[in-house]
């Protein structure tokens, strides 16, 4: 990126709530990293040097231009406690119950995915 005056700007992109998140403990997934690494930023005092830019969790609306409404509406609803429910949904959209899958459903997953959804589409407008 490059600002008004001509110099290359660095854009760092950061949701603090992106680190709350956790599959299951077996996972290899561990979203708290992303905190460790803000942490570092932080710690060096990089934020000086960059733009930080929190990204805005996409609507139901905005995830559906990319994705097919039923399957929003499936990470909307489901949770662990209610996977069983949803045996034959997870089977078709590739995702299973926590610990038995590389997909698996967990608490807050829409919510991951939307912030997710805004983080991915943020740096493109930048």
């Amino acid at each position: 990126m490059q600002s008004t005056t001509g110099t290359k700007v660095v854009s760092y992109f950061h949701d603090d709530e992106s680190g709350i998140f956790m599959y299951n403990p077996a996972h290899p997934w561990r979203p708290h990293r992303s905190t460790l690494v803000h942490s570092l930023v932080q710690g060096y005092e990089l934020e000086d040097k960059m733009v930080v830019h929190r990204p805005r969790a996409r609507s139901f609306e905005e995830l559906t231009m990319f994705h097919a409404d039923d399957y929003i509406s499936f990470i909307r609803a489901a949770t662990p406690n209610h996977s069983q429910e949803y045996m034959q949904q997870l089977k078709r959209f590739n995702m299973g119950a926590p610990g038995e899958s590389d997909c698996p459903v967990f608490d807050g997953m829409y919510e991951y995915f939307a912030g997710a959804g805004g983080g991915s589409v943020r740096p493109a407008k930048v």
